[in-house]
């Protein structure tokens, strides 16, 4: 969260990355699809998304309440995206704004 108030454009290139290779570790038929949505010309170019154990061994070096609370606001997205924000996502925000010193 703060890096993206810091840097937004690094952190939507972040988002755009891990969504590709999130849809293709969910879904490895997916190529094509994501190929089209990222506007790839190539197949090759698709390559550095398909890549599992790089993108688990970055969430694994990331503090585990930061783990916790893109989780839970995963998961609680349609009521984020109403302004909806519940006490335990809340919570968990708060102890992050302390470990980053906000």
């Amino acid at each position: 969260v703060t890096q993206y108030i810091l840097e937004p454009a690094a952190v939507m290139y972040q988002l755009r990355h891990g969504g590709a290779s999130e849809a293709l570790l969910r879904d490895p038929k997916a190529g094509l699809r994501v190929q089209a949505e990222l506007r790839h010309r190539t197949a090759t170019s698709m390559r550095r998304y398909g890549k599992p154990g790089q993108l688990q061994q970055v969430l694994n070096r990331k503090p585990a309440q930061l783990r916790e609370f893109c989780q839970l606001a995963g998961q609680q997205m349609n009521h984020i995206v109403a302004g909806r924000f519940s006490k335990d996502l809340l919570s968990k925000f708060n102890i992050l704004k302390q470990l980053v010193g906000m």
